[in-house]
C-alpha cells in the first residue's frame, strides 16, 4: 500500500493528526476522497482524518500497552467531514451512489456534526 501525505484539494495540514503531527494517509483512500470532492463540486472541510497510535481517541483503544484493535484513522484510511444542513446527506447519498467507501458514520444533528467515511471492504452504516 502506498501512503501519501497531501492530494489536489487536502493540504498536508488537514491530514495531518492532530496530537503528533504525522501523516500517512493510504493513496487510494484519498483518491476516494478526491473522487468525492470532485462529485460534490465545492470545498470539504477535515475534522479529523490520520490519527497516529499515539493519538488519545486511538491510545483509548489500547489493551495492557497494545492496540486492541487498530482504527481506520490510524491506517490513513478514514477521514471526519464536517457537514452543515443537507451537505451531509448530500454527501453521504454521493458517496453511496459511487460505491467509494465502506464506512459510513454520521452525527448530523446538535453541534458535533460530521460524516465519517473510511474504505473498509464490508458495508458498515451507523450513527453517533
Amino acid at each position: 500500500m502506498e501512503f501519501i501525505d497531501h492530494s489536489e484539494h487536502f493540504s498536508r495540514d488537514e491530514l495531518k493528526c492532530k496530537f503528533t503531527g504525522e501523516c500517512s494517509m493510504s493513496s487510494s483512500f484519498l483518491t476516494k476522497l478526491e473522487t468525492l470532492r470532485q462529485h460534490y463540486g465545492k470545498p470539504i472541510r477535515l475534522t479529523s482524518a490520520y490519527r497516529s497510535l499515539d493519538h488519545p481517541v486511538e491510545k483509548a483503544k489500547w489493551k495492557d500497552g497494545k492496540p486492541k484493535s487498530t482504527g481506520y484513522h490510524s491506517l490513513g484510511r478514514a477521514a471526519d467531514l464536517a457537514v452543515w444542513n443537507a451537505d451531509g446527506a448530500r454527501l453521504l447519498q454521493i458517496a453511496i451512489q459511487m460505491n467509494l467507501f465502506g464506512g459510513y458514520g454520521f452525527s448530523f444533528t446538535g453541534s458535533n456534526r460530521f460524516l465519517h467515511l473510511d474504505d473498509r471492504e464490508d458495508l458498515m452504516i451507523w450513527s453517533y
